[in-house]
């Protein structure tokens, strides 16, 4: 009986021995008999169990037990139906081969362990468990047992201590093998995965044994020596690969890494290419065993040119930058969503002298304007500077425009905008020679509207600027605001110009316009020259008796100037006047109208003998006085 169980459990240990040896050789030796991995499983567990059975243990003639379960479930659960009939079809043959009498019991075992393979297999799934393996080996246990106990089983009359024993054995070569085969998946994932990550990066990966030798190289590595197969760098050493000067300079330096057992970090190196030049950057280190001992070395080289020509663009387009920022015209200034100050150019500084050493980076918007306010740098600030100060540093993330003054009698504009990331950027603009060149601007415009509306021998309002005047006045007439005018002409002017030349002529007209200006009494009273010896004056607000006293007036300081006029009846020089009163609206054409009226009062006066005044449409004594 000893003797059984020390065949048995040299059997588990043969079972355990082919698991590995497949798990081993299995990546080596499949590729070179093109065969499927599920094909080559189920060969690699059906050859296992071939050799279980040929070191089984007769228990009777004709019976054999060993542990070819195990391995038969394994390649049916793990394998599939390919790896299943691989390792049926190999364990029926060999067992019938064997013959006696348990052949039939134990193809049927065979056959059942199969099936009960495949079924969990569905079970499960894609992914299989180890819950699973443990379920599977009760079923199978079971299996075995009611076949083992059947009627027609010639292994019915074993003992109980055997049968279960082996059923128990059996059971813990199915779970062995599960364990195995999950675990060896699992390593062989991660394998494959960091083989093929480090295969196909696009960095280059190599590992050297202490003689730099390659031992490992990804695609990266062969595609950039030139070499079709990754695995064909396998043995070779930079000089095979490298000029000659570089490969002793890098055999020299692994050496040194390997010598020390230190590292090489980030090391760029630019090389001549067929494209031009190329920049890489290179780190190595050495590699120890679990001794301690140096076993070798791992690099990793990756082109960094793109990355280089991008940092020469960088550089390139800050100093560009810097350049403008530093000749540009306009100050320029960055602030934080809390309002620090991040940036500002030397120009932003230079415009504002007084604060300049708190206009730097760091500092908070509060704290430059209470610097402007200790100092007084802008002028017309408010009495409350504290709310001032909050009101500028809250509005400083709104967009907005700024007109300021300095103490130095600089002019600024600052344009405040938000950027997308709630920064605010400002802009700031001398405008002192706009404001000065727009004063002056406008002072001329001024002048030339002035020009345009002045008579320019006598100084008053010419006739343009009376048409408007008269046509605004006229809207505002109302029976309560009574609109005069009265029109004026020098009497015997042609022949005083005739006379005494028009020299003598425009001096008299000027001292005529002298008088109108003398005799304004208010503001909105127009004096203007109608054109030739004739003038006219507008009087809003005035009624026809107010308007008499004023042409009384006017009479009096012509007379008063006493200008000698030999050619008219008094010996001095007089004038006619006619006054006409607008009451209240007019028609389209009122100031033409009020124009003709005027003109026929005047035309009244001097068919009376000249030197007096008359109203149109008035015949009173009161409004019809004749000067002696």
């Amino acid at each position: 009986m000893a003797h059984i169980w020390q065949t048995l459990l040299g059997n588990l240990a043969t079972v355990a021995l082919m698991m590995t040896a497949w798990a081993l050789l299995s990546p080596s030796i499949r590729p070179r008999f093109g065969l499927s991995r599920e094909a080559f499983f189920g060969m690699a567990m059906g050859g296992g169990a071939v050799i279980s059975m040929a070191m089984s243990a007769e228990i009777k003639p004709g019976i054999y037990f060993d542990l070819r379960a195990g391995l038969v479930v394994s390649a049916a659960l793990f394998g599939g139906p390919v790896a299943a009939v691989f390792a049926t079809v190999m364990a029926v043959i060999f067992r019938l081969w064997m013959a006696g009498a348990g052949a039939t019991i134990g193809v049927a075992g065979i056959v059942a362990a199969t099936v009960l393979s495949l079924l969990m297999r569905e079970a499960a799934g894609s992914k299989i468990l180890f819950r699973h393996v443990a379920v599977l080996a009760v079923l199978q246990s079971g299996a075995a047992y009611l076949i083992g106990n059947s009627s027609v089983s010639p292994l019915r009359h074993l003992g109980t201590a055997v049968a279960g024993g082996a059923v128990g054995l059996n059971f813990v070569c199915i779970l062995a093998s599960g364990f195995i085969i999950l675990k060896l998946r699992r390593i062989t994932m991660e394998r494959d995965l960091l083989r093929a990550a480090l295969a196909q990066s696009p960095d280059f990966y190599y590992v050297k044994d202490t003689k730099s030798r390659f031992r490992f190289a990804n695609e990266a590595v062969a595609r950039f020596n030139k070499i079709n197969d990754p695995a064909a760098m396998i043995g070779l050493s930079d000089f095979d690969i490298a000029e000659t000067s570089r490969a002793a300079a890098l055999f020299d330096e692994e050496r040194h890494i390997m010598a020390t057992g230190g590292a090489l970090v980030n090391r760029e190196e630019c090389l001549a290419g067929e494209n031009g030049e190329r920049w890489f950057l290179t780190s190595k280190v050495a590699v120890h065993d679990s001794e301690g001992d140096v076993i070798g070395l791992a690099g990793i080289t990756r082109d960094i040119t793109e990355r280089k020509h991008l940092e020469t663009e960088i550089v390139q387009s800050r100093d560009l930058l810097k350049q403008v920022m530093r000749d540009m015209s306009d100050g320029l200034a960055l602030f934080s969503e809390t309002g620090v100050l991040l940036f500002c150019n030397d120009r932003y500084r230079e415009f504002f002298p007084a604060t300049a050493h708190l206009r730097v980076p760091g500092t908070h918007i509060r704290t430059i304007l209470e610097g402007v306010v200790a100092s007084k740098e802008q002028t017309n600030l408010p009495l409350d500077k504290a709310t001032w100060i909050e009101d500028i540093a809250r509005g400083l993330f709104a967009d907005h425009d700024q007109d300021i003054q300095t103490d130095a009698g600089r002019r600024l504009q600052i344009r405040t905008r938000v950027t997308c990331n709630r920064m605010a950027l400002a802009v700031v603009t001398e405008t002192t020679a706009l404001k000065q060149s727009e004063l002056a601007f406008r002072s001329l415009a001024e002048r030339l509207q002035l020009l345009a509306e002045t008579d320019g021998l006598t100084g008053l309002a010419n006739r343009r600027a009376l048409d408007e005047a008269l046509a605004a006045e006229l809207d505002r007439a109302t029976a309560a605001r009574p609109l005069s005018i009265i029109m004026i002409d020098v009497d015997r002017f042609k022949a005083y110009n005739d006379h005494y030349g028009h020299l003598m002529g425009d001096d008299c007209l000027k001292q005529v316009a002298h008088c109108l200006i003398q005799a304004r009494q208010r503001p909105d009273q127009m004096m203007a020259r109608f054109g030739g010896e004739e003038f006219m004056v507008v009087l809003p607000d005035t009624d026809a008796a107010a308007a008499m006293d004023f042409a009384e007036h006017l009479q009096s300081k012509v007379i008063g100037m006493g200008i000698k006029h030999a050619k008219s009846e008094h010996a001095i020089v007089t004038a006619s006047m006619g006054i006409t009163v607008c009451a209240g609206s007019r028609s389209a054409d009122g100031v033409t109208r009020l124009l003709q009226e005027a003109d026929l009062a005047l035309y009244d006066a001097k068919n009376a003998g000249r030197h007096c005044v008359r109203v149109f449409g008035k015949t009173d004594e009161m409004l019809q006085r004749v000067f002696s």
